[in-house]
């Protein structure tokens, strides 16, 4: 498994690759998860969201190797090895064991099972219908029929959960994205970098249309730019979506969220024409699949996708609101 700032570490079509755990997860990593007898971290600081919320549930026996003993000493596990050591001579002493060819026979079953339950679901949201839009997992799903060099993961909220969980990297790939800080705003900034130090690459980007417009002044710097095959795919939800479902789900109505309740986004295509970008309006899927296959100009274009509205990320843990107010997490497994 990797963690979600490591999804590039390994390409995804290794059969040993069962996806990413955690609070947004897929679902054969979370079942590693909590099946699993130990659980050896290299380099990952076990947050929260990676272990779903339930680090002081897992029962089996964890080996953390990290650099930082601050972030080693940080854990209060039920079974718990911290190694301060640079990961590199663990590394080494993992594949020296591996060399011993010990009999695993016993765990190559489960191995296959979870890979194939791996196969079987991450695509496992483009199957929904949400309204008569574009649903956004087919999108990304679409997106793992073309070769990129760089995958930008939006920033916060939908365009970055889906991305993480349903973008299939055959071949290496550099995805980036900022899960740590979750703020809206980190794409353009980051297509903005990515254009301007590489040539001749195929990027892409998937941003929300709230996101955009948080840091929408860094169209400037890809004015006019022909060093790449450069393509930000806007989600345009109608606002704030992941914002609105919370505030719907918890609140019982939403507020400063859309058109409706007192948010307008600008129009994206008189934008693209102002920073002297390229822009094609997508309503069907088939237009976004002619326009990847056929494009051969290098240029910076904004493609704007009219996706469904209240399109909830997923797989994610189930989390339950108690009579107080407080809210509790679901177990490893319950994902919807």
């Amino acid at each position: 498994m990797t963690s979600w700032q490591s999804k590039d570490l390994v390409c995804h079509s290794s059969d040993s690759f069962i996806g990413l755990p955690g609070y947004f997860a897929n679902r054969a990593a979370n079942t590693a998860l909590s099946e699993c007898d130990i659980l050896i971290s290299l380099g990952c600081r076990l947050d929260l969201l990676q272990l779903g919320f339930m680090n002081n549930s897992i029962k089996s026996k964890i080996i953390a190797v990290d650099i930082d003993i601050n972030e080693l000493e940080k854990q209060e596990f039920e079974s718990y090895l911290p190694i301060q050591v640079n990961l590199e001579s663990v590394i080494k002493e993992i594949l020296k064991i591996l060399e011993k060819k010990y009999n695993l026979l016993s765990l190559k079953k489960w191995k296959e099972d979870l890979r194939s339950y791996y196969l079987e679901t991450y695509q496992e949201k483009t199957k929904e219908v949400f309204d008569k839009r574009i649903n956004p997992y087919k999108v990304v799903d679409l997106l793992n029929n073309f070769y990129f060099d760089v995958y930008v993961a939006g920033s916060s909220g939908g365009c970055a959960e889906i991305s993480f969980l349903n973008y299939f990297l055959k071949k290496p790939t550099r995805f980036l994205n900022m899960p740590g800080m979750g703020s809206m705003g980190f794409g353009l900034p980051t297509v903005a970098m990515v254009d301007s130090v590489l040539f001749d690459k195929k990027i892409i980007a998937v941003i929300g249309d709230g996101g955009l417009h948080m840091n929408i002044q860094e169209l400037a710097m890809l004015s006019g730019s022909l060093r790449n095959h450069t393509y930000i795919i806007v989600f345009n939800n109608n606002g704030y979506d992941s914002i609105r479902r919370s505030q719907k789900s918890y609140l019982g109505k939403y507020y400063n969220s859309d058109e409706k309740t007192g948010l307008k986004l600008p129009n994206l295509s008189l934008l693209s024409k102002a920073y002297n970008v390229n822009y094609l309006e997508i309503k069907e899927l088939y237009n976004l699949e002619t326009f990847l296959g056929e494009n051969s100009k290098k240029g910076v274009f904004i493609l704007e996708i009219f996706i469904s509205e209240n399109v909830p990320s997923g797989p994610k843990i189930t989390p339950k609101m108690l009579e107080d107010g407080s809210i509790v997490s679901g177990s490893l497994t319950d994902l919807q």
